[in-house]
């Protein structure tokens, strides 16, 4: 009898400890969406018809790899949206250098204007890699001079 209210005691102590670690963890990544910014859960309305904004996200074991592959993901997903077919190379010293990315396709030369506005980094919780997660304007065409306007609610 005294064994069986022992384990009894055991298990509710057990189940105690399990819920309460489960709650503290999920208070944790409550707190974590709490602290991201308001642009990665509603995508901001752009100020004129020229351009929209894009939320790319990338995980990578670095920075500069995340940052490489969200740039990439950002021009073939806008130029998917735009039904350009793309043959295109990693080239983030395009961006580098301003605003705009030339995308070569199979019959034409294109440019597609873009501005990264804003960007936000996570440590993995899986990895020991980064998720970064990158706001862009696009222009709403290939071969266009969108009127980007200013945005300084990054946080």
């Amino acid at each position: 009898m005294k064994r069986t209210m022992r384990k009894r005691t055991a298990v509710r102590v057990l189940r105690t400890v399990v819920l309460a670690a489960g709650m503290l963890c999920a208070n944790h990544l409550m707190a974590q969406d709490s602290e991201r910014p308001s642009w990665l859960l509603t995508t901001p309305t752009p100020g004129n018809s020229t351009y929209y904004y894009r939320v790319t996200h990338a995980e990578a074991p670095t920075y500069e790899k995340a940052y490489a592959k969200a740039f990439a993901m950002a021009i073939m997903e806008s130029s998917w949206k735009l039904g350009v077919v793309v043959d295109k190379k990693d080239d983030v010293a395009a961006l580098e250098r301003g605003i705009t990315a030339s995308i070569n396709t199979s019959d034409m030369q294109m440019r597609l204007p873009l501005n990264k506005v804003c960007e936000w980094r996570e440590r993995s919780r899986t990895s020991a890699g980064t998720h970064l997660y990158v706001l862009w304007q696009v222009a709403v065409a290939g071969n266009i001079k969108p009127e980007f306007e200013p945005f300084s609610d990054c946080r």
